[in-house]
């Protein structure tokens, strides 16, 4: 990847890390708020949004952990690929060797 585009998407990612942080206290805040003006409000929409900000934010978190497995991953698919037709070829020279023998 390259590293602009790479900076790009780390900035991407700091803002909207950046504003789900924020939903999140801010749910929080509406929460104290309601249950000190009004004891006995029902609070499940407050705490629909807070489930729903902290399930985007956990994804958020979790993207960049997916991101760095999936290259490694990748790499180690393509070095057992590489390892898997060294392993032939050295299999089809021992052969020829054999057969000239």
């Amino acid at each position: 990847m390259q590293p602009a585009l790479r900076v790009a998407l780390g900035f991407m990612w700091a803002v909207l890390f950046a504003a789900f942080l924020g939903a999140v206290i801010w749910t929080l805040l509406s929460i104290a708020q309601a249950i000190l003006r009004t004891p006995g409000e029902d609070f499940r929409l407050y705490l629909l949004t807070l489930a729903a900000m902290t399930a985007g934010l956990s994804a958020l978190i979790a993207l960049p952990f997916t991101l760095i497995r999936t290259k490694n991953l990748t790499a180690q698919t393509n070095a057992t690929e590489q390892g898997l037709v060294t392993d032939r070829l050295n299999k089809a020279v021992e052969g020829l060797a054999r057969r000239r023998k």
